[in-house]
């Protein structure tokens, strides 16, 4: 299960718009997906550090965690189990992603217009 890190999240803010304000610096809207799709791995990775500076360490723990399981596994059907259970992960992960992504996106639509106040209810 992810963990969202409210304290370190909160000191990084300000470097984390940062490099994302430089990465999509000339982003034109319908261009989006493919900036975003067009990231590298390297730049990727230097956003995860600015957002938590123990993002490589999460990553090497996560892997010694996967590696640990699968020296135990006695089946191979334990391991698809295992590889197919990090699949899923990481389809979820995906999903929530995606979806977190296009909620901040149009939070930023709508605060760059005036829009009518939202309904409760």
């Amino acid at each position: 299960m992810a963990v969202f890190h409210t304290t370190q999240s909160q000191t990084n803010q300000a470097g984390v718009a940062g490099l994302a304000r430089e990465m999509l610096k000339s982003l034109d809207v319908p261009d989006l997906r493919c900036l975003v799709e067009s990231l590298t791995v390297s730049q990727l990775h230097q956003l995860y550090r600015t957002v938590d500076p123990n993002y490589d360490n999460y990553e090497a723990k996560s892997r010694e965690h996967y590696d640990a399981l699968a020296k135990v596994l006695l089946t191979d059907s334990d391991l698809d189990n295992l590889r197919n259970y990090s699949d899923t992960l990481n389809d979820l992960q995906g999903i929530a992603e995606f979806a977190w992504f296009h909620l901040g996106f149009a939070a930023a639509l709508r605060s760059l217009e005036t829009p009518p106040p939202l309904e409760s209810g």
